[in-house]
């Protein structure tokens, strides 16, 4: 149909074309040539032989393309600089021909704010870590500096006064490539009824007009903006005082890995079936206060000297197959067939935890798996000097808990008690309950526990940590942050008052569409994983080789690996280190044999006087006050 003479041309003269020297309009011609006949196609440049052009003639050559270039862009400059200087004079208009009225600038200072925590959720994979780098380029993006970009955008805070200026706190920090599902951050936001301030007096009137209202749509606001890599899941009202770090009385981790392959494994792989008895064995021993600084990194600009840490709850399960069940799986070993391949996830539940800890004991437990070191290594990484797990042990038996193995919890500890405080009873956590109903089966007499105390002192003293590699960070993800009901109460919806609340408040207008949108990721992906499931069928079988020419229609629709014997499976040693990730294991040796790292003491007396002192220099402190500063950050 013919265009209107009164109709824009909407075919191509708003669209642009970037190329070398600038933009030009669609299809590289001026404004005036559209208006006229269409121009016949220029004739195609002649091909340039510059294989016989001498050296004088090619320095010529490229001396007049610069020029010709030079000239182009100074053109380019002085058309854009006549168009700014007439957009400047022309005044702006409505679409209705009525004048243009800037928007008034938006002011922070007089609206109502309050103070609230987030709970959200990220695939670490995509971002260079969690906290935001302030003034340093970073690969990667963090999550920190998205969410502020997103409160920023969507003008719930001041971007002009950064994030401190908001009491910003984080829960649990994470690496890169780490995920997260409850982490948590607390902050002063804008609001649209409460006004903590102490100046809230002068806006009292406009307050009062407001009480009524329900709060600002955080969650829908912010995930508007934010990719789906990244979801607000919750907020709550919290108390001015609220840390969403100090304020936290545990920090839950999952790491996912599988049971292991059914396939004969090679030099390179795949990763061999793991001994899931052994590793629960090991995991077992984790529990308690202990000195972790072996299954750590030990970083010396922070300058720690207490690397000791409570784990409350510890297991390695069969990750739930439906999606509602509510049941809670046994911990105890369960058979598995020869040509199943479970997914397991370890449970790791603490008060706080140490520098890559996590990955560190997975790498362990896997190790323990593969049959490359015996449950007892948990013990004698943990004992940095003599007879310090036997210690550990007697602590634990005064508090009502036994050493022996198999637990899974502290009972009367965070992985019990739905309340607690969170003051420190202990150098690491809130006091032990005694004598708690249920875990009689887990109680030594006064002579059992004496003899496991008398094995403890026998054990190996790993002074400094071994030389090993932890697990793969992708497997990662901080399940959970947890606090007082008293101090929090997690919401998806506009409504801010205590729960539980009044009939038709919204508590949920959110969470419907997050619940989809995270829904349909999973779908893609879950479908991603049965399509290289299927190639694992559909490639010659190990050992064998040979495929079928053709194949019955009940072979293809449901496609099996040959049976191979545990013999075949491990012809050779695996090192696994998650994620699909391995090592041949047949330079392996043992820990005990393993080369040590330099201690704690000496990697920190060595950053003192070394990279510490220098960059403290520059800034005009000491270096402790430096190591002091990076603690309080974090």
């Amino acid at each position: 149909m013919a265009r209107k003479p009164w109709e824009p041309d909407t075919a191509g003269a708003g669209r642009v074309w970037t190329i070398q020297n600038g933009t030009v309009p669609y299809g590289g011609a001026s404004a005036s040539a559209a208006s006229s006949a269409p121009a016949s196609p220029a004739p195609e440049p002649a091909a340039i032989d510059y294989d016989a052009y001498s050296t004088e003639q090619l320095r010529s050559r490229i001396a007049e393309l610069e020029a010709s270039l030079a000239a182009a862009q100074q053109q380019q400059a002085a058309s854009s600089s006549s168009a700014t200087r007439d957009a400047e004079v022309l005044p702006r208009r409505k679409r209705n021909g009525q004048p243009y009225k800037e928007p008034r600038p938006f002011d922070f200072s007089i609206q109502p704010q309050r103070k609230i925590a987030l709970r959200f959720c990220y695939d670490g994979s995509h971002y260079g870590g969690l906290a935001a780098q302030h003034g340093a380029v970073t690969p990667l993006p963090t999550v920190e500096a998205l969410l502020w970009h997103a409160l920023v955008e969507a003008r719930l805070v001041d971007g002009s006064l950064g994030m401190e200026a908001t009491g910003w706190t984080r829960c649990g920090r994470t690496d890169k490539g780490v995920s997260a599902a409850g982490q948590v951050v607390a902050l002063w936001i804008r609001s649209r009824k409460v006004d903590e301030r102490a100046d809230r007096a002068k806006y009292e009137e406009e307050l009062r007009q407001r009480r009524e209202q329900e709060e600002l749509p955080y969650i829908v606001a912010l995930n508007r903006i934010l990719p789906l890599s990244i979801r607000v899941l919750a907020w709550s009202p919290v108390s001015p005082s609220f840390s969403a770090r100090f304020s936290c009385r545990y920090r839950h981790y999952k790491y996912f890995f599988p049971l292991g392959s059914p396939l004969p494994s090679n030099a390179v792989g795949p990763t061999p079936r793991l001994d899931l008895v052994a590793m629960r064995d090991a995991a077992s021993r984790l529990l308690g206060d202990h000195d972790f600084r072996n299954l750590c990194r030990v970083d010396p600009t922070k300058q720690l000297t207490n690397f000791r840490r409570r784990i409350d709850g510890v297991s390695i399960d069969e990750v739930p197959r439906t999606w509602s069940s509510g049941q809670v799986p046994s911990s105890a070993a369960v058979a598995v067939a020869d040509d199943e391949e479970p997914m397991l996830v370890l449970n790791l539940r603490g008060t706080a935890f140490l520098y890559h800890q996590v990955r560190h004991i997975m790498s362990i437990l896997m190790l323990v798996g593969a049959g490359l070191e015996k449950p007892q290594i948990v013990d004698e990484l943990l004992n940095t000097s003599a007879g310090g797990v036997a210690r550990d042990a007697r602590w634990a038996w005064e508090h009502g808990v036994s050493a022996k193995n198999g637990r899974i919890v502290l009972p009367g500890s965070t992985a019990t008690e739905d309340d607690g405080i969170v003051a420190d009873g202990t150098p690491t956590g809130p006091v032990l309950k005694r004598n708690v109903p249920g875990h009689e089966e887990f109680n030594f007499t006064p002579e059992e526990q004496a003899r496991a105390e008398a094995v403890l002192e026998q054990l190996t003293v790993f002074a400094a940590k071994p030389q090993y590699e932890m697990a793969h960070e992708a497997p990662l993800v901080l399940w959970d942050c947890g606090f007082r009901p008293n101090e929090l109460a997690w919401r998806a919806g506009t409504y801010d008052g205590p729960l539980p609340a009044p009939e038709g408040a919204d508590l949920s207008s959110a969470a419907t569409l997050t619940a989809a949108q995270l829904h349909s990721e999973w779908t893609r992906r879950a479908t991603a994983a049965q399509l290289w499931r299927h190639f694992v069928w559909a490639n010659p079988a190990p050992l064998h080789g040979t495929q079928k020419p053709s194949k019955t229609f009940a072979e293809d629709r449901f496609p099996a690996l040959p049976h191979y014997t545990p013999e075949e499976r491990s012809k050779f040693q695996i090192v696994p280190l998650g994620n699909g990730w391995c090592k041949p294991g047949s330079y392996w040796r043992g820990l005990v044999n393993a080369k040590r790292e330099e201690s704690a003491e000496e990697k920190n007396a060595a950053w003192l006087i070394g990279a510490g002192k220098r960059r403290a220099e520059k800034k005009g402190i000491t270096p402790m006050q430096l190591a002091k500063g990076r603690n309080h950050r974090e």
